[in-house]
């Protein structure tokens, strides 16, 4: 289903074929909001971007699509290796340093970006209007030369457009976007139970799209609880440690 025939299908479950109370263009803005709530829950989506380094600079803008990112990889002297994550002020703590990169950190929703430099940190903006924030990325040490430097990322879900414009859910789990715009349909009616029934019905495609995608090994991390094995736990008291589970 492209972004025409989804919007068919709304028409379809609203009983309104052509537009009266809901116009096309809100219908399509829904559709668009389901379609990028879905791919940010299940993050389905890889991408993969590249950068050449300037040397001296630390941080850098990255696209506007990238949600997450999963690795980080430097290419240097005809070699590839993983650079290892670290936190934003553990990369620009202490004297300033500069060489290869072995470590990055992500700030979210930034206004700014930050060199750390000899002098201290030069701060500019990340984009002219300072209006948008950007994900940024930074890199320690300070690249001293103009390494390539590879990303993968989930993406987000782009903006459809055009009816014929198609959606970057699996095939099979696009009657679950179909089912959200259905529900903000529903509660502009006032029929808030068919409003929940079918928020509900997108939550179950969009459940089921995440089982899918961490059974094909995406690494999706949830907290949990262990009993430490080693510790043995001491007038009835319970040892707890928290952690990440894939």
């Amino acid at each position: 289903m492209n972004l025409g025939q989804m919007r068919l299908e709304v028409r379809r479950a609203i009983d309104e074929l052509t537009a009266d109370l809901w116009s096309d263009a809100e219908l399509n803005a829904w559709i668009n909001e389901g379609a990028k709530l879905m791919t940010s829950n299940c993050q389905q989506t890889q991408a993969i971007f590249q950068k050449t380094l300037t040397s001296g600079q630390q941080e850098y803008v990255l696209p506007d699509d990238v949600d997450e990112i999963f690795s980080v990889y430097l290419h240097n002297n005809s070699s590839n290796y993983p650079l290892k994550p670290i936190k934003p002020s553990g990369g620009q703590l202490g004297s300033a340093s500069s060489g290869t990169p072995g470590f990055f950190y992500t700030r979210y929703n930034s206004l700014h970006t930050g060199d750390h430099v000899s002098t201290g940190i030069t701060v500019t903006a990340a984009t002219l209007n300072q209006v948008e924030p950007k994900f940024v990325l930074g890199l320690f040490p300070v690249p001293d030369s103009a390494m390539s430097l590879t990303i993968f990322y989930f993406s987000r879900h782009y903006e459809m457009k055009h009816d014929g414009a198609i959606p970057m859910v699996p095939l099979e789990f696009r009657r679950g976007i179909v089912a959200y715009a259905t529900a903000l349909a529903k509660e502009k009616e006032m029929a808030y139970a068919e409003a929940d029934r079918k928020r509900q019905e997108f939550k179950d495609f969009s459940d089921r799209l995440k089982e899918k995608m961490i059974s094909e090994g995406h690494e999706m991390g949830f907290p949990c609880v262990s009993l430490d094995d080693e510790t043995v736990p001491i007038y009835g008291d319970i040892v707890i440690k928290f952690g990440t589970m894939s």
